[in-house]
């Protein structure tokens, strides 16, 4: 039987003592039952796929198990008390820690998302939750809490959304086309008797030519609907001078109502293996995003030649297209997103659709499509670099 026995010389006395002896049986059990408590929790917690944590009541932590260490990259003694903050993404560490003051205060089960960095620096979203364990006195005396990654799902998720949204779009984009067709047809055919007028000054008959050739662009995206259906045509050889001059041709008003200085580097001579109407609307689009984001004034540079990049094989043949404006550029934080659906700089007009279009024109045709850009008031401008392979691989959308 564990005892606890001890003795005290008495006040006043050389030779007598009071002693106790205590029993600690009850003491002991209690002590081997939290011991087995927490052996069993270890057990658990070890062999869970979460990253699981304990903390005081204070909020610091006092464990961590081995596959949160291993995620982390981090030693037991780093990941004790507050180290824990250092792996939240600064984006997600205002809310971070406002949701876990607010549970250490009241007492709530703890619930939050945010951004865990792993050791090599890539940083996951995690769902975190946390239940307080009170003592016998209804004190909060420690905190047990689960890391779970649902990284996959997030993306999955948003991908979803991001499908919800275009299919949303293209029918939209269906339904506008079918209402313009109508109208438009009709337009076109009061052009066309319009210019077999032979009473036409020459002047008007410019006028309702360009008025015509406008109206074959727009015939063209109605038809098209926003890129929202596949190709049926087959490909054909297309000198690129062609392409880029008719879209030049098309701009030339609003060029010039711009006084926008236009430097086209484009001869005649390089061929690829393309559906023209797309890549005709992929330079389209492009120039028009140049248009808008440059000033009075301006400068747009088109420059159309042979090229050919490195591949595992050898080098492969191909022509570039470059568009360059001296416009006012693309913020940093949508730089890296431009190609997404529904990313725009034009917060007003713009819709988002543009860019990720052209970039999938560009990988339909086995190309690549580079883009830099400041935005800093000066110098600023933005690049687009195409690469169409001479011989296209065409791969499916």
């Amino acid at each position: 039987m564990p005892i606890l026995c001890g003795y005290a010389l008495l006040e006043g006395s050389q030779d007598e003592y009071v002693g106790f002896v205590l029993d600690l049986s009850e003491q002991k059990q209690a002590e081997r039952e939290i011991r087995a408590r927490e052996e069993r929790f270890r057990t658990l917690a070890e062999s869970l796929p979460q990253l699981i944590w304990k903390s005081n009541g204070a909020g610091e932590n006092i464990y961590c198990n081995r596959h949160f260490l291993d995620y982390t990259g981090l030693s037991e003694a780093d990941m004790m008390g507050l180290g824990w903050k250092a792996l939240i993404h600064p984006d997600d560490m205002q809310a971070t820690l406002a949701n876990w003051n607010h549970s250490l205060e009241t007492g709530d089960p703890y619930l939050n998302e945010y951004r865990l960095r792993r050791k090599d620096g890539v940083y996951r979203y995690f769902l975190a939750r946390a239940i307080p364990i009170k003592n016998e006195r209804a004190e909060i005396d420690r905190w047990i809490g689960s890391a779970t990654d649902i990284h996959d799902r997030k993306l999955a998720e948003d991908a979803l959304r991001r499908s919800e949204k275009l299919a949303t779009a293209g029918r939209l984009a269906a339904s506008i086309a079918h209402e313009i067709n109508n109208p438009l047809a009709a337009v076109t055919n009061l052009l066309f008797l319009a210019l077999r007028d032979d009473s036409l000054n020459a002047a008007t008959k410019g006028h309702l030519l360009t008025a015509e050739q406008e109206l074959r662009r727009v015939a063209h995206i109605t038809t098209q609907t926003l890129r929202f259906h596949k190709q049926s045509n087959a490909p054909a050889w297309v000198d690129l001078f062609d392409i880029v001059d008719s879209v030049m041709a098309l701009f030339s008003r609003r060029l010039a109502n711009k006084d926008i200085q236009v430097n086209l580097e484009c001869r005649r001579g390089t061929f690829v293996n393309c559906f023209a109407d797309e890549v005709r609307q992929l330079v389209a689009n492009l120039v028009s995003n140049s248009l808008d984001a440059t000033g009075e004034g301006g400068r747009i540079r088109v420059r159309v030649r042979p090229a050919r990049r490195w591949t595992i094989d050898g080098y492969e043949a191909g022509a570039k297209i470059i568009i360059a404006d001296s416009g006012q550029g693309i913020p940093s934080h949508i730089r890296d997103h431009i190609f997404e659906p529904f990313v725009s700089t034009k917060s007003d007009t713009g819709i988002g659709l543009g860019l990720w279009v052209s970039e999938g024109i560009v990988r339909k045709h086995g190309g690549v499509i580079r883009v830099r850009s400041r935005s800093t008031p000066q110098p600023s401008g933005t690049v687009f670099a195409m690469f169409l392979p001479t011989g296209s691989q065409f791969q499916d959308q």
